[in-house]
C-alpha cells in the first residue's frame, strides 16, 4: 500500500513562486522550475518560516526555452478579374482567417455603396 507523503510548501527567494515538495525531501537542495536559483529543500517545520538558502544560477547556465508551435499552412488562392494577375502561395491558417475577413468586409463595404446609391440615400435636412 502507498503511502502519501506530507507536502513542504515553501516559495523560492529568487522570483517568489511559491513550490510544494515532499517531506522526505527536507535539506536536499533543488533549483526553481521557474528562475533556476538553487534552493535548500526546508524541513516541515520550518517551511514558509524561514527563507531557503539560495545559489543564484551561474551565468553560463542555458535556459532553454520551448520551441515554438509550427503552424499549419494553407494553400492561398487569389485572382484579379480580366487578366489581372494574381496570388498563389501557401499562408498560416491565422493569416488565411484575416484575408478572408478582410475581403469580406471590403465586399459588404462595397455592396453597401451599390444599394445606398441605388435608392439615392439623402440626408436629412439637403
Amino acid at each position: 500500500m502507498n503511502q502519501v507523503q506530507p507536502m513542504v510548501r515553501f516559495i523560492c527567494p529568487g522570483c517568489e513562486k511559491r513550490l510544494k515538495s515532499q517531506a522526505g525531501m527536507a535539506g536536499r537542495t533543488c533549483r526553481c522550475p521557474c528562475c533556476a536559483s538553487r534552493m535548500e529543500i526546508p524541513s516541515p517545520s520550518r517551511a514558509l518560516a524561514v527563507i531557503p538558502v539560495v545559489y543564484p544560477a551561474p551565468e553560463s547556465y542555458p535556459m532553454v526555452l520551448p520551441a515554438p508551435k509550427k503552424q499549419a499552412t494553407v494553400p492561398f488562392k487569389m485572382a484579379l478579374p480580366k487578366s489581372l494577375g494574381g496570388v498563389e502561395t501557401t499562408v498560416s491558417q491565422g493569416t488565411a482567417n484575416t484575408m478572408a475577413k478582410v475581403t469580406t468586409g471590403g465586399f459588404l463595404v462595397v455592396l453597401g455603396v451599390v444599394v445606398a446609391a441605388m435608392f439615392g440615400i439623402r440626408r436629412p435636412g439637403a
